[in-house]
């Protein structure tokens, strides 16, 4: 028997939905009472991707696009830090980095669209985004 997860995730009310059973394993990287921060991640997920679709019309609305990117991704960041939310460091240390890196990639991008175009910015960018 191969089984997943390291608790075991049973419901308390002994309703006949089996949720907590079947997903109950998605849930364990969190922190106790943390979570709920599963759909802050999916959140984050889908205003990120409905924003990049958005094609703006001028340089204006393109500056407001990358602007609320930023600050998605800035809160996103801080809600790591702050909250703790994972159970494990090597998930923190790694949530950590990689929100923290996404968040400069991203704010680099924007001020370097907003100069025109600044190609060093963009060089520096695109290394974050490497690692």
């Amino acid at each position: 028997i191969l089984v997943f997860g390291s608790e075991v995730w049973v419901r308390k009310d002994g309703a006949p939905d089996y949720f907590v059973e079947k997903y109950g394993l998605f849930f364990e990287q969190y922190r106790h009472h943390y979570h709920w921060f599963s759909l802050v991640e999916m959140a984050q997920i889908i205003i990120i991707a409905l924003s990049s679709v958005w094609k703006p019309s001028d340089h204006a609305m393109c500056t407001l696009r990358n602007v609320l990117i930023t600050i998605v991704l800035l809160f996103f960041f801080l809600a790591i830090v702050v909250l703790r939310p994972y159970n494990s460091v090597l998930d923190m240390i790694t949530a950590t980095a990689m929100s923290g890196m996404m968040f400069l990639a991203v704010l680099l991008m924007a001020v370097a669209i907003g100069m025109g175009g600044n190609q060093g910015l963009m060089t520096w960018a695109g290394y974050l985004l490497l690692v």
